[in-house]
């Protein structure tokens, strides 16, 4: 009803795309957890990780630990894994779901470099950037059908290709 009406802001006579409030978002945080953990699922599968048991993982977790404790926004139970490759990146998924690369921790120079790459991957987590990204796109692309979607989306088949569509955002 009344809120998404008030959410999109065109002016009068305008055929530019509507503009979004900051934060604007169609899915629940509880949906944001859903779509991450299926989407963390999927990485997990086709990507080399660094095994659970391993000291760096252990590592990463304590500070990712640490950093959440402190991140603004949505409180989720953030959830950190190592990825087995040189590449320097790291990603974060809805919901609180967290990849860094193992190249990325062998490039930071000191803890507080790996620190303020993790921090800025908390923050697109806890600020929900994955799924206001996919409800602007959802909008802009299909109208409000995906309404639809979201109505029963813990039950539908239809959310795995919303999270196909949210990817994750990376450093």
């Amino acid at each position: 009803g009344g809120q998404l009406s008030s959410t999109l802001q065109a002016p009068p006579g305008s055929k530019s795309q509507p503009q979004f409030k900051p934060g604007f978002n169609l899915f629940s945080p509880e949906q944001d957890v859903q779509m991450g953990l299926q989407s963390a699922q999927q990485v997990m599968r086709e990507t080399p990780m660094v095994p659970e048991n391993h000291p760096v993982v252990g590592y990463v977790r304590q500070l990712g630990a640490r950093l959440a404790a402190k991140a603004a926004g949505e409180r989720f139970n953030y959830k950190f894994w190592v990825v087995a490759t040189k590449e320097i990146n790291a990603f974060a998924l809805p919901g609180g779901f967290l990849f860094v690369n193992a190249g990325t921790i062998a490039a930071a120079r000191n803890e507080g470099e790996l620190a303020g790459v993790m921090a800025h991957e908390i923050a697109h987590a806890a600020l929900r950037h994955g799924t206001n990204q996919a409800s602007k796109a959802k909008l802009a692309e299909g109208g409000l059908g995906i309404l639809g979607v979201l109505a029963g989306a813990s039950e539908r088949p239809e959310l795995g290709q919303v999270v196909s569509q949210i990817g994750g955002f990376g450093a």
